[in-house]
């Protein structure tokens, strides 16, 4: 579970990152500037991350871990191509 700290422009998220608390949080934000503190999530879901890394214009991250920030950067890239090198096909 996480907890929410309203900071000077924006949210900081304390604790564990999971995906439905995350939407949660994010649907009752208002339109706007928001601006999301990672600096102490401490683990985080496949669903957080997914849901971070395509986060409407309006929503910047900051302060984010380098795990954090390199998960996410992971998902915005665009799958490899079947074939492509470094890439196993499933039999």
């Amino acid at each position: 579970m996480f907890r929410i700290e309203g900071a000077p422009r924006g949210v900081r998220i304390i604790g564990s990152l999971k995906g439905a608390l995350l939407r949660d949080l994010l649907e009752t934000l208002s339109e706007g500037q928001v601006m999301l503190d990672l600096s102490e999530v401490r683990e985080a879901d496949d669903s957080a991350v997914a849901i971070l890394a395509r986060l409407p214009a309006g929503f910047r991250l900051v302060n984010s871990p380098r795990w954090l920030a390199l998960w996410i950067e992971q998902e915005w890239r665009p799958p490899a191509p079947a074939g492509a090198p470094g890439v196993r096909r499933e039999p």
